[in-house]
């Protein structure tokens, strides 16, 4: 199971994508927080973002599978029995919390729970609701902003001002790089978006 999600990782979380865009949740979020710049604190924030796009890229996949086996018949989690990567969801989206109660005051864990909560909702109710268009440009990058928050007050006493500047800076760089992605897909081309699912 071990080698199955690292072959996953491989396929769906690149670091030639994520590196940058984790970087950038990161220099955002520490910035927001105001607090000392230390060799801990950088990797506390790495760790707590990384972990969080992998749990939210996961989840995203795993909600999209019968749209995959039509669009993307190829990718691994459309080929392979999904119990053990729910169960990988599972462990992950626990993980998060531990390390959110470890890390920052309760509100970054309530925030958490709550964005967990948010996501469930969404994929059982108003995805199948609303176009497509909104819900990859608008509904799914939703997540980035509160990422660059959650971290933000697990690593310090961020400030609202900051907190906000952040999370709408994070938010505009996830819509224009899948506006720019967008425009180089050709109609009909089984081309995956990288920051969300497709």
């Amino acid at each position: 199971m071990i080698q199955l999600f690292a072959s996953y990782l491989r396929e769906r979380f690149r670091l030639a994508v994520f590196g940058p865009a984790i970087a950038l949740h990161v220099a955002g979020a520490l910035w927001a927080a105001e607090t000392a710049l230390t060799a801990l604190t950088v990797i506390q924030a790495t760790a707590l973002t990384t972990l969080l796009m992998i749990q939210f890229r996961l989840w995203d996949d795993l909600e999209d599978r019968e749209r995959d086996r039509i669009q993307h018949p190829g990718r691994l989690l459309v080929r392979v029995e999904t119990r053990p990567f729910w169960r990988i969801l599972a462990a992950l989206a626990l993980l998060n919390l531990a390390l959110m109660a470890v890390s920052g005051p309760s509100v970054a864990i309530i925030g958490l729970m709550l964005l967990n909560l948010i996501f469930w909702l969404a994929y059982r109710q108003l995805r199948p609701q609303i176009p497509e268009f909104i819900w990859r440009f608008q509904v799914l990058l939703f997540k980035y902003p509160a990422f660059v928050a959650l971290v933000a007050v697990a690593c310090g006493t961020p400030r609202v001002g900051r907190v906000t500047a952040a999370a709408l800076i994070i938010y505009a760089c996830a819509c224009a790089y899948e506006t720019l992605h967008d425009e180089k897909t050709q109609p009909g081309a089984a081309v995956p978006h990288e920051l969300h699912h497709d």
